[in-house]
């Protein structure tokens, strides 16, 4: 690749977190049995994505190194220096994330092999007004790889729900049709806290807002914060 590696390695210069995000996401995925294609073109095969992933330094390193060829290759032997520099590029210039069909769409959660909290309301996905209750039920990113800061950080999902009939379940929600689920935002918070509903709802409101300017016919979005141009603070079960 002709390319400088300051511009292919751009975003991770600049945004050394969002790069982690992403590492964790495929570090996890790669140690999936599930016997799906979740790397188009990664110049690494699956089998040494873990290895090659926990070989990288810290994040933060390559944007003060002197010299970021040395700082992403390293002097080591372990045999992972080409495989460091050829998985951060394209990680960095191609990869769109996990763009996968669910048989069924969210429908597959709603099974009784897929539930993972119960069924208060019966079969569905559930929400939260209250983010509190929401933390009580969201997973963890786990271990994460070696250099990680997101280890072990809580998941909760920002959503916005199409209109529905009125709620008969009060700051809960239950909902059949996933099609009147939009995912909005992804939350990591750590394990021992969740975030204050007035540190993010009003940023979530403009946001929604914003997404919705110029687009037709949105009439009957609106968030689930007491049926205003506001939030559902997590989808309970994905």
């Amino acid at each position: 690749m002709n390319v400088p590696l300051e511009v292919r390695l751009h975003s991770l210069l600049v945004d050394p977190l969002t790069i982690d995000l992403l590492l964790t996401s495929i570090c996890v995925a790669a140690t999936d049995t599930a016997p799906l294609e979740l790397f188009p073109a990664c110049p690494v095969p699956r089998s040494w994505l873990k290895a090659v992933i926990d070989s990288l330094p810290q994040l933060t390193t390559p944007k003060t190194a002197g010299n970021l060829y040395t700082a992403i290759r390293g002097s080591s032997s372990d045999g992972y220096n080409v495989d460091r520099e050829r998985l951060l590029s394209w990680l960095c210039l191609k990869f769109r994330g996990f763009m996968l069909t669910a048989r069924d769409g969210f429908l597959q959660v709603m099974t009784e092999t897929a539930v993972l909290h119960g069924t208060t309301y019966g079969p569905g996905i559930y929400f939260g007004d209250n983010q509190n209750t929401s933390f009580n039920f969201a997973g963890s990113t786990g271990q994460s790889w070696r250099h990680s800061e997101l280890g072990n950080m809580k998941v909760m999902l920002g959503c916005e729900l199409a209109a529905y009939a009125p709620n008969p379940h009060g700051s809960k929600h239950m909902v059949t049709d996933e099609k009147r689920v939009l995912v909005r935002y992804v939350f990591l918070l750590p394990e021992i806290t969740s975030p204050q509903r007035y540190h993010v709802e009003s940023a979530m409101q403009v946001a929604f807002v914003m997404l919705r300017s110029g687009i037709n016919n949105w009439a009957g979005w609106y968030g689930n914060f007491g049926r205003g141009d506001k939030a559902s603070s997590q989808v309970r079960r994905l």
